[in-house]
């Protein structure tokens, strides 16, 4: 007889504490989450040169991944600037990315 597949079951996290002491747990992204990771180098990399749009785009979308956490904490993009500097947010998506290529070699 099959196992059953559970998918209850506790999920991996990237948690992340805030300058304001408050701590999320960010589960791995959808796949529209994860082909949008996978474009967010060109924006980085505007991001980095003081790129105000691009900038303004990291941090909605950062808010955005910020918010697919275990307590179901809608993050706002204001509240993701508040907390961290544009090197921080840059930050963020490299940590992210790495957990969820370690997440991928997990799975092989």
């Amino acid at each position: 007889m099959a196992k059953m597949l559970d998918f209850s079951k506790a999920k991996p996290t990237l948690p992340i504490k805030f300058a304001d002491e408050s701590v999320i747990h960010v589960y791995a992204p959808t796949k529209a989450m994860l082909e949008e990771l996978l474009e967010l180098d060109e924006t980085m990399n505007k991001a980095a040169h003081n790129d105000r749009e691009s900038i303004s785009s990291l941090y909605e979308i950062g808010a955005h991944f910020m918010s697919r956490n275990k307590t179901g904490r809608e993050l706002s993009p204001k509240y993701v600037e508040d907390m961290l500097d544009v090197g921080d947010i840059i930050l963020f998506f490299r940590a992210y990315a790495t957990f969820v290529a370690e997440l991928k070699a997990e799975k092989n």
